[in-house]
């Protein structure tokens, strides 16, 4: 079968690409033929404002550059891609001739970004075949009434649908009268040896917490110093600029080092959806820092898994719980239950 992807696969961001990546990689494991239709908007780099990007990328060029070229190299080697496309009137004059379309992942329709609102990812360019969407995250555990109209006069002619959280897949069923689907992040149709090529031998031969995408705050100076006081190092992994102490401040981490720190780390804190997935499939003792607005899809995540108590939600930090040991055991089986459960839901769209 046929099939084109349409996502956000080509951010400089681990978690996109990894995502992408995987939905792409499982579907081929299945016997499909599979690409990523190479969509590409402004927005992806800019995140709407391209007087920031800009000054960005001068202030820190050689850090930006080494990214992208990471980033560009993965993609390359590791994604089956169409043509490029940066615009959509660019997509509606294209002839497309798969037989399933597939939105996937990501926060696609999230009308708080530029792409909750562009047609693209409601498959509107699209003239014959059958639309679907796999867990695609709205990202909100309320749907606001802007969003609510959009995705209403949008997904009407989608043959199957399945989002990341489950308050989405509730509102969602309610709003359309019909089935909605809650299934997993694609990530996790993969197994943990899949993605053993991309990891290596950390730098740090020290015992080490990796600090990722959590904006600096009170409250996250209190965890790092906390493990820092334990005698671990401290790795902060992305970003141009310091959001906490550390002892090493990787600027220009990519997807091969996103992976390999997160592997080779004693503890990961982060305020990121993929950066706690990955944890749970490499068992790695993690604390997420919710973050106020768009964090339905992690506690999505860690309702469904049990590990509630590794959610950090308030200014309330209770230590005794930042090293509370996790039954992966117990993990694993919730788990294969939920992903068992996303893999009939496609092999159902798919038959």
């Amino acid at each position: 079968m046929k099939i084109s992807i349409i996502t956000m696969h080509a951010m400089h961001n681990p978690g996109s690409v990894f995502q992408a990546f995987a939905l792409q990689k499982y579907l081929e494991i299945q016997g499909n033929d599979v690409d990523i239709i190479d969509y590409r908007p402004d927005y992806f780099y800019t995140e709407g404002n391209g007087l920031k990007y800009w000054a960005k990328r001068l202030l820190y060029y050689r850090a930006y550059e080494s990214l992208k070229h990471k980033f560009s190299s993965f993609i390359k080697d590791n994604m089956k891609l169409t043509n490029r496309f940066v615009s959509y009137c660019e997509l509606e004059n294209q002839q497309f001739e798969s037989d399933v379309y597939i939105v996937g992942s990501d926060q696609l329709w999230n009308s708080d970004f530029e792409c909750g609102k562009d047609p693209a990812y409601y498959l509107k360019f699209i003239g014959q075949g059958k639309k679907v969407s796999y867990s695609t995250s709205i990202g909100k555990s309320c749907i606001d009434d802007y969003n609510r109209d959009v995705l209403v006069q949008n997904l009407k002619d989608f043959e199957a649908l399945s989002v990341r959280e489950l308050s989405s897949s509730t509102q969602l069923s309610e709003l359309l009268h019909r089935k909605v689907e809650w299934v997993c992040d694609p990530v996790f149709l993969l197994a943990p040896k899949d993605y053993m090529s991309f990891i290596s031998e950390a730098p740090v031969k020290e015992p080490y917490v990796m600090v990722y995408i959590s904006p600096k705050s009170e409250k996250l100076d209190k965890i790092v110093d906390y493990y820092h006081k334990k005698g671990l190092k401290v790795v902060l992994l992305g970003g141009f600029t310091k959001r906490c102490y550390c002892d090493l401040h990787i600027k220009d981490a990519g997807p091969n080092e996103f992976l390999t720190y997160i592997c080779n780390a004693r503890v990961v804190i982060s305020s990121s959806f993929h950066a706690t997935a990955f944890c749970h499939i490499f068992h790695k003792n993690f604390n997420t820092i919710v973050p106020e607005r768009n964090g339905e899809r992690i506690m999505s995540l860690l309702n469904k898994t049990g590990l509630q108590v590794k959610a950090i939600t308030n200014d309330i930090i209770c230590f005794e719980d930042l090293e509370k040991k996790i039954d992966w055991n117990v993990v694993d089986e919730k788990m294969n239950d939920y992903v068992d459960g996303s893999k009939k839901y496609l092999r159902g769209v798919l038959s």
